[in-house]
């Protein structure tokens, strides 16, 4: 695998419907509830932040069957940690993690910050079982050596497989639902309100809940919405392409972009993509961007709110390719190794993150029961202009995967009567706009809303950043608006104020990016010939 790959693989294991499953409109009939934990539930102080120290949350080891068709068979514990509110009267919010793979520690710092906000709300963080401390699944050698070659991957499955038997199969989207279900029914108290959160992967996660308990939450709400295999990893690519075209669009509609790349940026990229094939600026090749590096690196921009901008001014100096653009690209490709322009990783994430759950979830059941195939999936990436050229990857994975069996659940819906928000970022790459206009048709009840976010990225919480000061992300005033009075029509007036495409930039931030005043010209200190 080469570096671009290789460094989404390592970042990101978790994120076309051209090739939607024939059974995406029916529904599945939710079955009874399950009871709850096999254990009365103990909590015990533990640190906020996993990082820290300190004892301003609670823990709690829920123990539960690997099977839940088996409640006296093998058992394991799934790792909750939540904060406890200061009000009389609390609300119960469930922040499911997305990936999949992501450990609840991924929101911990939004939990503080909601905490902080809402004192009626105790706020849950479950370790979905097989991440974090709920049973983690890993491969030989981790942490010090990560699966990224087919065979590494395939070695990986047979190693699961070795050790867990037939509790591999356990680890699936239901198993995880029903999860949910018994540790909600083992720590409310009678009558409290329940709120559901989930973004991305946690989104199907939610969905998959709501098919087995459709009327136990007060209200749930999808971000970045995703459904089993229209999320399919192994077209991916395509969704980021379409994104990437559509941000040049919108450079070719600005005047000042149209101005400098004329009215076709997206050839302008694709001459830029045949000069960096011929060698055509050596300088750029020898810093990695090779054709296969730049449309790497783009499609990376494009999840990030504030890089996506810079595409069209990378285009712009690449064709031009002098010594001062060469300094601007290697600013920026420093820039971009340091975290910026993305949230600060923490370290515990990485470590309590499965990357071996991610994947067999993902090609269980988050690619296409009969998908592309790599004649297929190649020409798609020929044609790229944006890519992490996954797609022959995950497509060599799911022929030596030890998947299980799709259940009655997968591509289908719950039906429910639960006030539902729903959230999407129509410049999102990884669950793009037309696969949440699909997910949301099928929500049309009183009180489920579908809020397009013009604009936004993945993770509307922070991806949809808002003009006026403190520049608080849109979602994030749509998630606290609905939780106050979920059955109230939704305030959606922010979602005019998110921050424009800016493809101009201003002076401090060029100099952030690319040693440069302008992001466009004017290289300082552009290195010696």
């Amino acid at each position: 695998m080469k570096q671009g790959q290789a460094r989404w693989f390592a970042g990101v294991l978790g994120a076309v419907v051209s090739s939607m499953c024939c059974t995406c409109s029916k529904e599945a009939e939710p079955e009874p509830e399950l009871s709850g934990p096999l254990a009365p539930v103990t909590w015990q102080p533990c640190p906020v932040d996993s990082e820290g120290t300190g004892s301003g949350a609670e823990c709690a080891e829920i123990s539960l069957p690997v099977s839940h068709r088996d409640r006296d068979g093998k058992t394991f514990t799934l790792f909750v940690k939540r904060l406890v509110g200061t009000a009389a009267k609390r609300r119960q919010l469930w922040l499911l993690a997305g990936g999949p793979g992501n450990a609840g520690t991924t929101y911990e710092v939004v939990a503080k910050r909601l905490a902080d906000l809402d004192p009626t709300l105790d706020i849950y963080m479950p370790d979905h079982r097989g991440t974090g401390r709920s049973m983690r699944l890993s491969c030989p050698g981790e942490p010090e050596k990560r699966p990224r070659t087919v065979d590494d991957w395939k070695a990986c499955g047979e190693d699961l497989q070795k050790r867990l038997g037939d509790q591999l199969l356990e680890f699936n989207i239901t198993s995880a639902a029903r999860d949910l279900g018994a540790a909600i029914e083992g720590t409310r108290t009678a009558g409290q309100e329940v709120h559901v959160f989930g973004e991305s992967y946690g989104s199907l996660w939610a969905q998959r809940y709501l098919q087995l308990f459709p009327t136990q939450p007060t209200s749930v709400t999808l971000d970045s919405m995703c459904q089993t295999s229209l999320c399919s990893h192994v077209t991916r690519d395509a969704r980021n392409d379409r994104v990437g075209r559509e941000v040049l669009a919108r450079c070719a509609a600005d005047p000042f972009c149209a101005g400098k790349l004329g009215p076709d940026p997206a050839a302008r990229l694709s001459d830029l993509l045949a000069d960096l094939e011929a060698d055509a600026c050596p300088a750029l090749v020898d810093l990695g961007m090779d054709r296969e590096g730049a449309r790497s690196r783009f499609a990376e921009m494009l999840e990030s709110f504030t890089l996506r901008p810079l595409i069209p001014a990378l285009i712009y100096r690449g064709l031009r390719c002098e010594l001062g653009d060469v300094a601007a690209y290697e600013a920026f490709l420093a820039y971009m190794d340091g975290g910026g322009g993305s949230a600060p990783s923490r370290p515990v994430d990485g470590k309590l993150r499965s990357r071996a759950l991610g994947t067999h979830i993902i090609l269980s059941e988050m690619v296409q029961a009969k998908p592309p195939s790599q004649e297929e999936l190649e020409a798609m990436q020929a044609a790229a202009l944006f890519s992490y050229d996954i797609g022959p990857f995950y497509r060599s994975l799911f022929d030596v995967w030890p998947r299980y069996a799709r259940d009655d659940y997968t591509d289908r819906y719950p039906s429910t009567s639960v006030p539902i928000l729903m959230m999407n970022g129509t410049l999102d790459p990884i669950s793009s706009i037309d696969i949440a206009q699909e997910i949301a048709g099928h929500y049309q009840g009183p009180a489920q809303t579908f809020v397009p976010l013009d604009r936004g990225v993945h993770g509307s919480l922070a991806g949809t950043p808002t003009v006026a000061p403190p520049h608080t992300s849109c979602g994030f005033t749509l998630f606290r608006s609905f939780l106050a009075d979920v059955k109230a029509p939704v305030d959606t007036a922010c979602v005019a104020e998110v921050q424009p495409l800016d493809f101009r930039g201003d002076e401090g931030f060029a100099l952030e990016v690319f040693g440069a005043p302008d992001l466009w010209d004017d290289a300082v200190n552009p290195p010696p010939q």
